[in-house]
């Protein structure tokens, strides 16, 4: 299974919950958006897509933030 993790940057909450997942990402599969590759732990470069594109190869997408957020990964 491919998750994909899109974000607001600008929620406090955000880089633990991306710590925890890079934790697991030699288990799974995950692509993080563009506006989070300053907050993605570690070596993550092809990792880091277009937001278009990680929609394009997730079977789950994440959407850590807020209502806009959310919008934002359902009109994609």
């Amino acid at each position: 299974m491919i998750f994909g993790v899109l974000g607001n940057p600008r929620k406090e909450e955000i880089p633990g919950v991306l710590q925890e997942l890079r934790k697991n990402a030699d288990k799974i599969e995950i692509y993080f958006s563009e506006e989070l590759k300053d907050l993605v732990p570690g070596e993550s470069g092809d990792q880091v897509l277009p937001l278009e594109e990680v929609v394009r190869r997730a079977d789950v997408l994440f959407s850590l933030g807020g209502d806009g957020t959310f919008l934002k990964a359902a009109r994609v």
